[in-house]
């Protein structure tokens, strides 16, 4: 199997529109419990979505390439497989964030995010894959 670029950018895409979609669903909370204005929140630089694509890219190449190790070679593997991931995600973004003393609410926004995001980059990687 061979580096599947197109997927990984694919994901990046994924990324972006997940976030606006969940986060524009759960703004209010979420910067509530990072202690955020909606004028913080206005005033995020693009270099925030910026460091964002390039995370999401980085993190799609290393799925690749742990699935490329795997063996993992179809969407239903990928899905299994990215769940996986995104539990990891999930509730290691619960632990940091009991230790910071934020909200459980607001730590199943970031990791819920983490897992939906890791299972879809496994999806995509797993079920678009380069011979």
């Amino acid at each position: 199997m061979k580096t599947n670029y197109l997927a990984i950018l694919a994901c990046a895409v994924i990324n972006m529109l997940l976030g606006m979609g969940w986060y524009g669903v759960f703004a209010k909370p979420w910067m509530e419990g990072h202690g955020l204005s909606p004028e913080d929140a206005e005033n995020m630089s693009g270099m925030n979505y910026g460091v964002s694509i390039g995370a999401a890219l980085v993190a799609a190449l290393i799925v690749s390439m742990i699935w490329r190790r795997m063996g993992v070679c179809t969407w239903a593997d990928g899905l299994k497989s990215g769940a996986a991931l995104g539990v990891l995600g999930l509730v290691g973004t619960i632990v940091g964030y009991m230790f910071a003393q934020i909200n459980f609410e607001t730590s199943m926004i970031d990791g819920g995010f983490a897992f939906i995001q890791m299972t879809l980059f496994g999806l995509v990687l797993g079920g678009w894959v380069k011979k």
